[in-house]
């Protein structure tokens, strides 16, 4: 019984501890996006990936997105 309240309170505080981490990404991104960047913990790179697809689609007859929309062409660095 008692060995059972440690393991819970354990997995009470690792889940404490990773929704702190997650709140701090969550800022981060939000003052990335506020200095006009995009956070890599915000929007992952298959996410936009295919933002830029659909984009893409909805572009006027003779545009095109500049670096093209293949995976090869979205880069991101993790700092």
């Amino acid at each position: 019984m008692l060995s059972e309240l440690f393991t819970t309170i354990r997995q009470l505080e690792i889940a404490s501890l990773r929704s702190i981490q997650q709140l701090d990404e969550l800022s981060n991104a939000k003052q990335s996006a506020i200095h006009g960047s995009l956070s890599v913990s915000l929007i992952n790179p298959t996410v936009l990936l295919n933002i830029l697809k659909n984009v893409s689609v909805q572009l006027a007859s003779g545009y095109e997105i500049i670096a093209g929309i293949r995976a090869e062409n979205i880069h991101y660095t993790v700092s």
